[in-house]
């Protein structure tokens, strides 16, 4: 009885890890994502596409979108070292 109380614990914390870890990857995949925009928008800026108005809007909204991602991404860390 106890060995298997043990055995599911184990599975508990392992399905718990990959958890995280898949979260985190998905996390790496959204910043990524949302730096590329950041950069496409500056492109676009650079040849006219976007006022300076819009384009300092667009950019302050992204890169708030990247600031709270790389929180998360900061947190889903420390609960996988804690693991």
């Amino acid at each position: 009885m106890r060995l298997s109380l043990l055995i599911d614990q184990k599975r508990g914390y392992h399905e718990y890890a990959a958890g995280i870890i898949d979260y985190t990857k998905d996390l790496a995949s959204k910043i990524q994502s949302t730096r590329k925009r950041i950069d496409a928008l500056s492109s676009a800026h650079s040849h006219g596409l976007f006022t300076d108005s819009e384009y300092r809007q667009e950019k302050e909204e992204l890169e708030s979108l990247f600031s709270f991602l790389a929180d998360l991404s900061d947190k889903a860390l420390n609960a996988l070292r804690g693991i």
